[in-house]
């Protein structure tokens, strides 16, 4: 098979992995949810955390750990006291088993906490 032939094969494929995962991504959760979920994809997959999928997603009081600003050594915000946050928890990519959690402050929607499966 031809190089260029390959690329438009393979461009093809990840278009439909990609719109598979959209749709089966709009049709599991709501608006807000979804909101959430990119946020903490967007910043896990950023610092080099590649997630998997979404194992579940709940609103839930916590009081803000910045799990992930210690370890990645971010500036934390200067937030106290519970917070409504999403919960949200991911499934390591290509490390089924293990998981991901970050806690997104449903107001302010940034990073609050979280942890993970070591």
């Amino acid at each position: 098979m031809e190089k260029h032939n390959l690329i438009i094969v393979i461009t093809i494929v990840l278009a439909c992995i990609i719109t598979y995962q959209a749709l089966t991504l709009a049709e599991t959760f709501d608006t807000d949810e979804r909101k959430a979920i990119e946020i903490g994809r967007y910043f896990l997959d950023g610092v080099g955390h590649k997630t998997g999928k979404v194992l579940f997603i709940k609103h839930e009081e916590k009081e803000p750990n910045f799990y992930w600003d210690y370890a990645l050594k971010f500036e934390r915000p200067d937030l106290t006291g519970l917070r409504t946050c999403w919960v949200i928890r991911f499934e390591q990519a290509k490390r089924p088993g293990h998981f991901y959690e970050v806690w997104i402050d449903a107001s302010e929607y940034i990073v609050i906490g979280g942890g993970q499966c070591r």
